[in-house]
C-alpha cells in the first residue's frame, strides 16, 4: 500500500491502525476551530519514536485526504487503517444524532 501513495514531502511517515477520531464535540465552539486529532496502535514509524503495537494519540491533524487514506499532522503522516471495533460501534449507534433536521 505505501508505495501506492504519494505522501506529502518534507514530512515523516508512520502507520496507524484500529484508530478512532477524537476530539471537535464542543458544541459551543465552531466547527472550523475545533481540533481533531487520532488515537490508534501505531506501526512502522518512520522516526523510530515508538514500537510497532504501541497505542498512541496523535496531535493536532491538520490535513486529511481520505480518497488516499492519509492524515497529516505538523510533523508527520499517518497512513490510515482499520478503525477499531469500538468506534465503528459507535459510529452505528451514533449515527441518527449528528444529521441535521429539517
Amino acid at each position: 500500500m505505501v508505495c501506492c501513495l504519494e505522501l506529502w514531502r518534507g514530512v515523516k511517515y508512520a502507520k496507524i491502525r484500529k484508530l478512532e477520531c477524537c476530539g471537535g464535540l464542543d458544541p459551543y465552539q465552531p466547527p472550523e476551530c475545533q481540533v481533531k486529532y487520532l488515537e490508534g496502535k501505531i506501526f512502522d514509524d518512520e522516526l523510530g519514536r515508538f514500537p510497532d503495537g504501541s497505542e498512541v494519540t496523535t496531535s493536532r491533524i491538520v490535513k486529511l485526504d481520505l480518497s488516499n487514506m492519509i492524515a497529516q499532522t505538523r510533523n508527520t503522516e499517518y497512513i490510515l487503517g482499520k478503525m477499531s471495533d469500538g468506534y465503528n460501534e459507535w459510529l452505528k449507534f451514533n449515527k441518527n444524532k449528528f444529521k441535521k433536521e429539517g
